[in-house]
Order: C-alpha cells, then structure tokens, then sequence
C-alpha cells in the first residue's frame, strides 16, 4: 500500500512538473504577445502621429488653397477693374478723337468758306463793303443751311461761277439750280455748274434760263436711258450747230434721249445728231435723189422750217429706210437717222 502511495506521488509530482513547464511556456508565450501586441500599439500610435501629421499638412495645403483662390479672386477683382478703367480710358480717348475730327471738319468748312469768298472778291473784283459782296456771303450760308451742301460747297460752286466771268448777281441765279441739278443728277457741285454754263452758252441763254435748263436736264435724264453727264456730253457736240438751225433746248434734249434709248449715248449720240443737222443743211445731188425717191423735196427736211422733229416724222411717214439714210446721212448719220424717224 505504502509502494502504491509513493508511486502516486511520484506520479503526481512529474505530472506538476510537467504543467509547470506547460505553464511557463504559456507565460512566455502571453509575454511574447504582449510584447508584439505593445509593438503593435507603439506602431498604431506613431501611424496615428504621423496621419495627423500628414492631415495636418493636408490641412495646411488646403488653407494655402483657400488662401490663394481668395488672392486670384482679389487679383482677378483688381483685373476687372483695371479693365474698365482701361475701356473706360479707350472710350474717353475714342470720343476725345471723335470730338477732335468734328472740330477739325468744323474748322476745315470754314476755311474752305472764307477762301472762297475770298478769292470771289479777288476774281470778281468786289469791295468788301459792297452789297455783291455780301449777297455772295449770304447766299452762300443760307444755301449751306437750306441744302445738304455746306455753306463752303456752296462758296465753291459761287466760285466756279464767277471764274466762268458771271457776275455776282448772275452767279447767284445760277447757283441754286446748279445746287438742284447736283442732287437730282447725283453729279458733283463742280460739274452741276460746268453743265449748266456749257449749255448757258450753247444756247445763249442768260442765267435767268438757268433753272429752265437744270429743270429739262433732270426731267429727260428720268424720262430715258440717259443721264444727266451724258445729255451734257451729247449737247457739248450738237448744242450750238442745233441752236443756230433754230432747233429748241428741249427739243435737241428730246432727241437725245431718244438715242440714248436706243444705245447711242453720251458723245456718240451728239456725233449722229450733229451729223444728220449738217447734212440736212447742205444737201448734196445725192440727197436730192434719195428725197425724190421717197416722194420729198428740200422744202420737206429743211429743220429751220419745220423743225427737227417735223423733218423726221416726215422722213418716217415716207418710209425711210437704211438705203436711203446712208444716201442722205452718210455712214456716221445714217443709223441716227433711221432711229430719229422711226421714233
């Protein structure tokens, strides 16, 4: 029984042996975790110190952000001033120049006026204190505030006036309808005048017939394919040959724009017109026969008794034709002639 008990104990005391060195190595194994696991807190507790370190940066970036937007903000507020004030600037200069070209249009129609009427008095040799002169003067800024010309156009179609040798009181009937020729033919100032003196003197009109001629010019320049240059154009060939056959300003005028409606214009049309005039003047042997043929006489073609008109409507009634033209017109006067008598 005794063996049985010390066996027993023997048994025992191994068995506690061997869970001390269990029990040990648990403890060493618990220490060993605790180590890691204060490792791994240490660890957690620097990546917490770093991340707020780094949030912190992140923090400040973000302010520095924040910062520099409301910077740009304030910069791009500056800019949008500066802008303004720079097209406000611009604006003040643009209408600074704009007021600046004003007046120097402004100084230049007055210049423009004062040598005008300056050199009127010089050319047409007028006084000053001279009622001509001041006619002139008046004239000129009551047209130029009447009319869409300013007073220094009107002063410079005055001018043109009187270089031609009208006197003042001439130049002043004359200016007025040279003015309404301009508009209605929409031709300069200057050639408005050179057509009505031209014409003036084609047909020795006094400057009282002035408004006469600028009246019938524009009425046949609308009434035809013509225009009011080229009616000018057409009387500076035939003018004075038809006013000395007796033949009328309007009726040469409505001649004319006959042909410009049938394609001879300008020149050209003045050309045949004066062609057809001269050989109605001075018949020859040949045309003496082209009138027999057509049943006429000389009596029958003479413009100065029955007028330019009548010699064509004439020529038509009898049946003009191409063949006879050419014999009576020659070449140049004979496509004027068949066009004048069929029309």
């Amino acid at each position: 029984m005794a063996s049985e008990s010390v066996l027993r104990i023997a048994l025992d005391a191994s068995g506690a042996k061997q869970g001390a060195r269990e029990f040990g190595t648990a403890v060493a194994t618990v220490a060993d975790q605790a180590t890691k696991a204060t490792k791994a807190a240490d660890g957690f507790e620097k990546e917490l110190k770093e991340t707020g370190a780094a949030a912190d940066q992140v923090k400040g970036k973000v302010s520095g952000a924040a910062t520099a937007i409301a910077q740009s903000e304030k910069s791009m507020t500056l800019a949008e001033r500066a802008a303004a004030t720079l097209k406000g600037s611009i604006g003040g200069l643009v209408a600074g120049y704009a007021g600046l070209a004003t007046v120097q249009k402004a100084v230049g129609y007055i210049t423009a006026f004062e040598t005008a009427v300056k050199k009127i008095q010089v050319i047409g040799g007028l006084d000053e204190t001279s009622d001509a002169f001041k006619a002139i003067e008046s004239t000129a800024r009551e047209l130029g505030r009447s009319t869409q010309f300013g007073a220094g156009e009107v002063a410079g179609g005055l001018l043109e006036l009187t270089k031609a040798g009208l006197e003042a009181s001439d130049a002043i009937k004359t200016i007025k309808p040279a003015l309404d020729l301009a508009v209605a033919g929409d031709i300069s100032l200057g050639k408005a005048s050179e057509v009505l003196l031209a014409t003036l003197a084609q047909f020795q009109f006094s400057a009282q017939e002035s408004t006469r001629v600028a009246d019938v010019l524009v009425k046949q320049a609308n009434a035809s394919q013509s225009s009011v240059d080229g009616l000018a154009e057409g009387f500076r060939v035939v003018g004075p040959l038809a006013n000395a056959l007796g033949v009328t300003f309007e009726e040469t005028a409505a001649l004319l724009g006959v042909l410009n409606d049938n394609a001879i214009k300008g020149s050209d049309a003045g050309t045949g017109l004066k062609t057809v005039l001269a050989a109605l003047l001075q018949p020859t042997s040949d045309t003496q026969a082209a009138l027999a043929d057509l049943g006429l006489n000389l009596k029958d073609i003479d413009p100065r008794v029955k007028g330019l008109s009548g010699v064509f409507r004439t020529l038509g009634a009898a049946g003009l034709d191409a063949g006879n033209a050419f014999r009576l017109f020659g070449s140049y006067g004979a496509t004027v002639g068949t066009v004048l008598a069929a029309n």
